[in-house]
């Protein structure tokens, strides 16, 4: 039993399995009149044992008795790594007696390609083989990857066999990610290349990073690191745009002594050369306001509080928001939000009105 709270306690409070190699000559050493302590034997080997023979079954035939009572849904990714097997992580949400939403790891599967018929597969057979109501799981969600949420050959399509019912979700980060990747095609790419080139330009170069940190104690701008543009993240793009425009001032005197130097690279002048056009600010004023409204409301959708019954305002608010800095007050007065074409030029404001964002 001791050995079972022992592994227990190291499972709650997800600490390290490597622990119990230590814990268990702690306990010996700090109680050694006590016959339990002295023939407590449990090292990280025991211990994985434990976890994966007697509470990994326990806990998996536990949630399976929760899903066979109360309606469910599946939330499911991928594995991203390169490795020849591919896995599929499954959390399951249910709401019980107490009206509590519960949200508990699963399943780990292991799926012979990422298919959309083989992961689908690996789901259905999942619940089929546990005895597990079809026609209580109610919603499937997933990222947006066409994998998944294809409507013809999707994961999600392929479930609705199982549940004609099925909810297929997939997940607003994605959407939001996806829907401001694609508006910034219009932008032009040197502006991404531009913030992507002056991150790259620090990373791995501990010399760089350190001159540059004259610089900044020279202008008098705070002593922040610079950040990493994520490509597959494009979201992440206002933390590392407010950070440039933070640090413009030592940027630049950076990039000039740089460029002063005669074995400087050819891409610190052509960063220098963007520094020195005032269209690269701006361009940066407007991607930190736009992508701020977007990122705001993303924050309103991962929130754990419960938001639901407001989201549909939030997102409306936003959406005029946005409308507001470049279209007239008299067609957004007058006209119902969902009958607005924000692609009509007719409903611009004039060029010198249009609110692209602000320094302050």
């Amino acid at each position: 039993m001791a050995e079972l709270k022992a592994v227990s306690f190291i499972m709650e409070h997800n600490l390290p399995i490597s622990l119990l190699d230590h814990l268990t000559p702690l306990c010996k050493s700090m109680f050694p009149d006590s016959n339990i302590a002295r023939k407590m034997l449990c090292g990280r080997t025991k211990g994985s044992g434990i976890i994966f023979n007697v509470f990994k079954q326990q806990s998996f035939e536990n949630i399976v008795l929760h899903l066979k009572k109360y309606p469910f849904s599946l939330i499911v990714d991928e594995t991203t790594d390169v490795s020849v097997a591919k896995s599929l992580a499954i959390v399951a949400r249910y709401c019980k007696d107490d009206c509590l939403v519960n949200s508990i790891f699963f399943s780990f599967l292991h799926v012979k390609s990422a298919k959309a018929e083989d992961v689908a597969s690996a789901i259905s057979t999942l619940i089929t083989s546990n005895d597990i109501p079809a026609k209580d799981f109610l919603e499937f969600g997933a990222d947006n990857a066409s994998v998944m949420m294809g409507r013809i050959g999707g994961v999600g399509a392929r479930l609705k066999e199982l549940n004609h019912n099925l909810f297929v979700m997939g997940c607003v980060y994605h959407s939001f990610n996806l829907c401001s990747s694609k508006a910034s095609e219009k932008l032009p790419r040197s502006v991404e290349e531009f913030v992507r080139d002056v991150s790259n330009y620090f990373s791995n170069s501990a010399k760089r990073i350190e001159a540059f940190e004259e610089f900044q104690e020279y202008s008098q701008t705070a002593r922040h690191r610079l950040l990493r543009f994520c490509i597959t993240r494009w979201l992440s793009m206002q933390m590392v745009v407010n950070r440039i425009l933070e640090q413009w001032s030592a940027l630049k005197l950076f990039f000039i002594a740089e460029v002063a130097d005669e074995n400087s690279l050819h891409k610190a002048k052509s960063i220098l050369d963007a520094f020195n056009n005032p269209i690269f600010h701006i361009y940066l004023y407007f991607l930190s306001y736009i992508l701020k409204i977007i990122n705001d409301m993303n924050l309103e959708f991962q929130s754990v509080e419960l938001k639901l019954f407001i989201l549909a305002s939030r997102l409306r608010v936003m959406y005029k928001t946005v409308l507001k800095s470049f279209m007239k007050k008299a067609v957004l007065n007058n006209t119902k939000l969902s009958k607005i074409d924000p692609s009509k030029p007719e409903h611009f404001l004039p060029l010198e009105e249009i609110y692209v964002g602000t320094s302050k």
